[in-house]
């Protein structure tokens, strides 16, 4: 059992938290049942149709795919759960697990209410709405590609960096949530070398491969027909120079977050981000052998080029990245306005045994910042864990939920 972020770190701007195991999930009842609405209509129809039409689609059709008693055990008591922290237990349907054991990657969307999960071949997803999973219906189709690089969600859509075994060539692919599992309604974006990373800012997409490339897309949706997610590539980056070899970079992650050197000194740090945002110059945050490194693009003066700027080193011994959500700087999770930017803003770390990292921006008062021009827009805070483990940070209630050691020596007397 381990943390979906230590082999996925898409999945490190999620504020929900679960477990992976290698055959099953842990979800965290009280994080979740307060996201999971009811299932609307059209949900339940798809949910009939496809237990209809593909045996394989649906968790009551076998035995072995059924919900566990403790899912069925939460689902009636959401109430109870979320006061006393229980956890779900979800089994991965026996019809995938059993060729494409063990689960290497899962993935949650925004919402905590649809969870994917990638084996050895292909991959499947399950809805909180109606405990069912979804599956491919040709089994072809499933056994001709292998995950390698991750999967996260975009709006209804699945996004996985993915090796064709049939073609033998690397893919980024986009699958529709509400449609068939099927390779027809599938966008697949070829790229240069393996997939390692993916990760997705807004409609932002960011793709590492082998060949230390760092490649953009933008994300969009076919307006005449929705259920068709495509690919826009914008850029191409060449980034050998930061690492010694490609399995060196950790993660990789696209944000709206400055430093100083590249920013007016008279914004202040919401406004730049807000700038940021509307000009669409998101830097790169990386994680390069324990280093986290920050390299930030603007538009020129005269043109509309991207220009990127020396890599910035934020910390070192860096073992986790958790960057806040992809939404606007002054709303939270349900489009409210925010009265803490200085935790919406801010860059969680965590570094092993030196404890736990943030970069807060600092708010000074404009009669502050005109009298005291050299203050610095953020600051570096640190602290110590004392034997916990973070598993996921809580933006706007600066809570980390984590894991606690607790070691017991037992004595034998022989």
């Amino acid at each position: 059992v381990k943390s979906p972020v230590s082999v996925n770190p898409a999945m490190s701007s999620i504020d929900k938290l679960y477990l992976q195991g290698e055959d099953r999930l842990y979800l965290n009842t009280s994080e979740n049942s307060e996201s999971v609405s009811p299932p609307t209509p059209e949900e339940i129809l798809l949910a009939e149709q496809d237990s209809g039409q593909e045996p394989k689609v649906t968790a009551n059709s076998s035995g072995d795919a059924a919900p566990t008693a403790a899912a069925t055990t939460n689902s009636n008591s959401s109430s109870q759960s979320s006061v006393t922290k229980q956890w779900m237990t979800v089994a991965i349907p026996h019809a995938y697990i059993s060729s494409s054991w063990p689960i290497r990657y899962t993935g949650m969307d925004e919402t905590g209410s649809y969870l994917a999960v990638a084996g050895r071949t292909g991959f499947a997803h399950y809805s909180l709405h109606t405990r069912k999973w979804k599956m491919f219906g040709n089994e072809s189709q499933e056994k001709e590609f292998v995950v390698t690089g991750g999967l996260l969600w975009y709006s209804d859509f699945l996004i996985i960096g993915c090796f064709n075994l049939t073609s033998n060539c690397d893919e980024v692919r986009v699958y529709p949530r509400d449609t068939r599992l099927d390779t027809t309604y599938a966008n697949i974006e070829v790229v240069e070398a393996q997939v390692l990373l993916i990760n997705r800012l807004e409609n932002r997409l960011v793709v590492y491969c082998s060949n230390s490339h760092i490649s953009l897309f933008e994300v969009y949706i076919e307006p005449s027909n929705n259920t068709m997610c495509r690919l826009r590539k914008l850029q191409d980056v060449d980034a050998s120079l930061l690492s010694i070899h490609p399995a060196c970079v950790v993660s990789v992650s696209l944000s709206h977050l400055k430093t100083e050197s590249v920013r007016q000194r008279k914004e202040s740090e919401r406004e730049s981000v807000e700038r940021e945002m509307r000009k669409d110059t998101a830097s790169l945050i990386l994680n390069v052998s324990g280093k986290l490194v920050l390299v930030q693009r603007e538009r020129a003066t005269n043109t509309d080029e991207l220009l990127y700027s020396a890599p910035t080193v934020l910390a070192g011994q860096c073992e986790q990245v958790w960057l806040p959500p992809s939404r606007s700087p002054h709303q939270d999770s349900v489009g409210n306005s925010c009265s803490k930017p200085h935790l919406t803003l801010s860059l969680w770390l965590y570094c092993g045994s030196a404890g736990m990292k943030v970069w807060l921006p600092l708010f000074p008062k404009d009669d502050d910042s005109r009298h005291h021009t050299f203050m610095a827009r953020r600051i570096m805070l640190h602290f110590p864990l004392h034997n916990i483990y973070p598993l996921c940070i809580l933006f706007k209630q600066a809570i980390i939920v984590g894991v606690e050691n607790d070691t017991q020596l037992m004595t034998s007397s022989l």
